[in-house]
């Protein structure tokens, strides 16, 4: 199964369960590597995200993502001015992005490019002027990932 409705049954879900399983079928059809996402089209390149904007799909440059969160069952790609929503898992965009993003907290997924500060005593980073926290089981890995100059 590519998506599963539960009972709050609309025309907006409905479609988009029709969408995902379509990416699902040309994905094996064309062996080109798709993610399921609610309120965003499929990842179509490791350069680009394509989201759903009203009608139309807006292409987000992957190096422009400052971080994922995950909120209320959806995950967000924030921007510098703003956020897109879609339903893929932290997980599967750490696993696909694993050289560009790293996990800090069971919450975010950051873009190793756009981090500012490391304040390891407070255990939290600085990243587009936002502060977020390192949490503990994602601490060593993080760090190990990161060229420390001492």
């Amino acid at each position: 199964p590519s998506n599963f409705l539960n009972k709050e049954l609309s025309k907006f879900k409905i479609e988009q369960a029709i969408d995902i399983a379509l990416m699902h079928r040309q994905e094996a059809a064309s062996n080109i590597k798709y993610a399921p996402q609610t309120t965003s089209v499929s990842i179509t390149s490791p350069q680009q995200f394509f989201f759903k904007i009203g009608d139309t799909y807006k292409a987000i440059p992957v190096k422009d993502i400052l971080f994922f969160y995950a909120d209320s069952k959806l995950t967000y790609a924030r921007l510098s001015n703003r956020n897109y929503p879609t339903n893929v898992q932290l997980k599967t965009l750490e696993d696909e992005f694993s050289a560009t993003f790293v996990r800090v907290h069971k919450t975010y997924l950051v873009n190793v490019e756009h981090i500012t500060a490391i304040h390891p005593k407070e255990g939290t980073i600085t990243i587009g002027g936002e502060t977020l926290p390192i949490g503990y089981a994602y601490r060593s890995a993080f760090l190990g990932r990161l060229n420390l100059l001492r």
